[in-house]
């Protein structure tokens, strides 16, 4: 179900918006969607197809989603691949802001973003806790409002895409969308994951990724303008969080402004071997299908790598044609 009727990598590419939704519907709520849209990035990648792939994905996923909540939420590869095209372009855009952040969690053990009086620990005060949270929190806001020109413009382009696309079919929930996508998966997802941002996972202990965590629901709340409950710890915070949601909401709409002359940009850079080694995956799914491989590889993508690299994957390209192609 995954690869049905595809004759060749390109071929595969083009019919995308064919097949993304029969592999959303046959694998839904698997696991299996992490994997397949990590290989369809890296093959698309190869061939300088990324931001179309991921743009359709995106069509895909506004098309069928019953309401604005559920959007990039759920067990698809579509909201699979959005996120993981998303984080390859903004991780190094978000590095310079998030890093001291990191490293300012993990310098003292006097400190922290814990508020709740229960799990604040003996040797730190609650006060001093919170007035070091919403410092963390206000020097994020004012970073990441003030950084629209360095942000990435695939970056501005896809998440402009999604407002324009969400827009056509709940009118005023654009930006809302883009504004939960953006910091829900992107500023939060990495701020929690310390190692996506090249920091050594033994350097970070639970104790600062806890505070990472709560630093996250505090950003993600001033970008949504959702106050916490009042039975929570963090609901202490609700006014702080009231009177920076404006300049989250500013920011997101000058993120989103419709850019033109944007040509399709993949993400990092990807070493050929990778790129081949995932083209071998549809390669292998492909000739057990008993798909004949009549022009598979047959041109391969453009590549910046090395001539002798060049001629590696190029043999390796020969010599799965002439495994796969049927006898004369």
């Amino acid at each position: 179900a995954e690869y049905m009727g595809m004759s060749a990598v390109r071929t595969y590419l083009d019919s995308v918006s064919v097949v993304l939704p029969a592999v959303n519907s046959a694998i839904r709520g698997s696991t299996q969607c992490f994997e397949y849209a990590e290989k369809l990035l890296t093959v698309a990648h190869a061939y300088g197809e990324c931001l179309p792939v991921v743009e359709e994905a995106v069509q895909i996923e506004v098309s069928t989603s019953p309401d604005p909540a559920s959007m990039f939420r759920g067990l698809f590869v579509t909201s699979k691949l959005l996120s993981m095209y998303l984080e390859s372009i903004a991780i190094p855009y978000l590095r310079a802001m998030l890093v001291p952040l990191v490293q300012e969690v993990m310098a003292t053990d006097t400190v922290s973003f814990e508020i709740d009086k229960d799990k604040v620990p003996k040797n730190q005060k609650r006060k001093n806790n919170q007035a070091a949270l919403e410092s963390a929190a206000d020097r994020l806001v004012q970073q990441l409002s003030s950084s629209l020109g360095s942000c990435p413009q695939p970056l501005r382009f896809l998440l402009s895409r999604v407002r324009a696309v969400a827009e056509s079919k709940w009118l005023g929930e654009g930006v809302s969308i883009v504004s939960s996508l953006f910091f829900a998966r992107v500023v939060v997802g990495t701020l929690c994951s310390p190692a996506s941002l090249g920091v050594p996972e033994g350097s970070v202990n639970i104790s600062h990724l806890r505070s990472l965590s709560v630093l996250g629901r505090v950003v993600q709340a001033i970008a949504s303008g959702t106050p916490f409950e009042k039975k929570d710890p963090l609901s202490t915070l609700n006014k702080f969080v009231a009177q920076r949601h404006e300049t989250l909401s500013e920011f997101i709409l000058q993120m989103t402004v419709w850019l033109t002359n944007m040509v399709s940009v993949s993400p990092v850079a990807i070493e050929p071997d990778v790129a081949d080694a995932a083209s071998d995956v549809i390669i292998q799914r492909l000739a057990s299908a008993r798909e004949p491989f009549f022009s598979a590889l047959a041109t391969p993508p453009a590549s910046s790598a090395s001539s002798a690299a060049s001629s590696k994957n190029e043999a390796k390209r020969q010599m799965v044609l002439q495994r796969l192609l049927p006898p004369a």
